[in-house]
């Protein structure tokens, strides 16, 4: 797990804006 997670949070918002397109 990274100190910061700006990664996992652009991962995150990436996904559920992928999930919310192909809905």
């Amino acid at each position: 797990m990274p100190l910061d997670g700006a990664p996992d949070r652009a991962a995150i918002r990436l996904s559920q804006f992928i999930a919310l397109f192909y809905q």
